[in-house]
């Protein structure tokens, strides 16, 4: 029996005040910016997905991020969706695998 899910892609920036932002691993600059890339599964099972890759490019290291344990969310529209999800600032995936 064929499973599949229906996906909602996306991204979220916020500015981050500089009284909160850190420095980067060289101290050259605040990381001001905050954007996270996720894949929403808003219906059907999360269990139907073995893992998502974000390809990040070249600026990033590693440049690609693979996470392998969704969390549960509520969406801004009330819906509820497991998330696979990538965030810039902390440089690692808060829920899922590295």
């Amino acid at each position: 029996m064929t499973q599949s899910a229906e996906l909602l892609i996306g991204n979220e920036y916020s500015r981050i005040p500089r009284a909160s932002a850190r420095w980067n691993r060289t101290n050259d600059y605040l990381k001001e910016h905050c954007v996270n890339i996720y894949v929403d599964v808003v219906n059907g099972s999360p269990d139907t997905i073995e893992k998502i890759s974000f390809d990040l490019g070249g600026s990033f290291e590693p440049s690609v991020f693979v996470c392998q344990a969704p969390v549960r969310v509520v969406r801004p529209n009330g819906q509820p969706a497991y998330r696979f999800f990538y965030e810039t600032r902390r440089l690692w995936c808060i829920y899922g695998g590295y």
